[in-house]
């Protein structure tokens, strides 16, 4: 699992929306207001994006070997794989 979260002052809200959106739009599954996971490597996305809106000084990208938790929304992606592979 890849997980990108962000603790981005409100300052820049602009850019916290900004990162959601494209989060979302690169596949990855919305876990808390401002944590992300995806079952893809993303880092670079991530990285990119948190530098094109200057708020990489508050995000972090975590590769881990398991999630607990969050029940619906990780089978969610697992599902989406599957159909995916069909």
């Amino acid at each position: 699992w890849w997980v990108a979260m962000f603790d981005i002052p409100r300052k820049h809200n602009a850019a916290r929306n900004a990162l959601r959106t494209r989060f979302r739009a690169i596949g990855m599954e919305q876990l808390q207001a401002s944590v992300f996971a995806s079952k893809y490597p993303c880092a670079q996305e991530v990285w990119f994006t948190a530098r094109h809106f200057c708020v990489e000084e508050y995000v972090a990208v975590m590769h881990v070997d398991s999630i607990e938790g969050f029940g619906d929304r990780l089978n969610r992606i697992t599902k989406d794989e599957r159909q995916m592979q069909k």
